[in-house]
């Protein structure tokens, strides 16, 4: 007897069924393949579902890293505009220094803040070297600043203690613009309008209309009033604490030798009086007797100068 098996069809139009002789072999050979091309096809089913997944994940991943890398340019701006604020910030305490008597911290000391620099992290095999430098570079400024603002609140705090254990020193230091007017010449080394050499430039230069106030920058005592063939008609104030400012080029002064004087107080009117090519005032600031730049002396501009001129 032969191993197989019958399958019979039985026709709805009633008409004879039909056999249908199938050998084992062959049906063994039709259910192996029916299992083979099931198994290639739930294969490639489920392959094309973890693919279609994977690329749906990488392109969430890549949507969440272009957003973050967004984010971190954003916050790098904005740490880069702290930056330059903090620059103004350090500007104001160096000036804030020289007003309490304080020494400077010095360029690279602020530069670095406290603490000495930042570690960088030598990036994750996760990250692109680009995307680690960007990360670095945004870790390594705000790293920075956080130091640099620690310095800062700290030398504040000092500066702050020192202005008010010695208010006095405060009234008898040079703080103040003595005019209204632009700067025409600076502290330093020039060439004479005269004669064309180099020479030293003790003082700064205001100029402006004859006839300007003219105010002291500090409290303290007239020592000179005269008149002089370089600067002209002069004023000397000497403010105590080592310091003395010198008015020159003068119109018209107000105050006499040995009176005493109150920081906005009026001693003169701007002139060009003496070797002067125009009308302005010629500001001069003496510490421990040796000159200094009087820019590093004047916190205040022309809008506050004219504000106490309307009082």
């Amino acid at each position: 007897m032969k191993d197989g098996f019958t399958l019979w069809f039985f026709p709805h139009d009633r008409t004879p069924p039909k056999a249908l002789y199938v050998p084992a072999k062959t049906f063994r050979a039709a259910v192996t393949l029916t299992a083979v091309l099931l198994g290639v096809l739930t294969f490639h089913t489920v392959g094309y579902y973890r693919k279609s997944v994977r690329e749906e994940e990488l392109r969430k991943l890549r949507a969440e890293r272009d957003e973050l890398l967004d984010r971190v340019a954003s916050m790098g701006k904005k740490l880069r505009e702290l930056d330059a604020h903090m620059r103004e910030l350090m500007a104001q305490d160096k000036a804030l220094r020289i007003l309490a008597g304080l020494p400077d911290l010095g360029d690279d000391l602020r530069a670095a803040g406290t603490g000495g620099p930042a570690a960088r992290d030598s990036g994750s095999v996760l990250l692109s070297p680009d995307v680690s430098a960007t990360l670095e570079d945004v870790g390594g400024l705000l790293d920075r600043l956080l130091r640099q603002a620690q310095l800062e609140r700290e030398s504040f705090e000092i500066i702050r203690r020192r202005l008010e254990a010695d208010k006095n020193l405060r009234d008898h230091t040079p703080s103040i613009k003595p005019c209204a007017g632009y700067y025409s010449s600076g502290f330093g080394m020039r060439k004479d309008p005269f004669t064309g050499r180099w020479t030293m430039h003790y003082g700064l230069d205001i100029a402006n209309r004859p006839g300007t106030p003219i105010y002291a920058t500090a409290d303290g005592r007239v020592i000179a009033n005269f008149y002089t063939r370089g600067l002209g008609r002069v004023v000397i104030i000497d403010h105590g604490y080592g310091y003395r400012t010198v008015y020159g080029h003068l119109r018209r002064t107000f105050v006499r030798r040995g009176q005493k004087v109150k920081r906005w107080q009026k001693i003169a009117e701007m002139g060009n009086s003496g070797r002067s090519t125009g009308p302005h005032l010629h500001y001069e600031v003496w510490h421990n007797g040796r000159p200094v730049n009087p820019i590093n002396y004047i916190f205040t501009e022309d809008r506050a100068l004219l504000a106490y001129r309307g009082r």
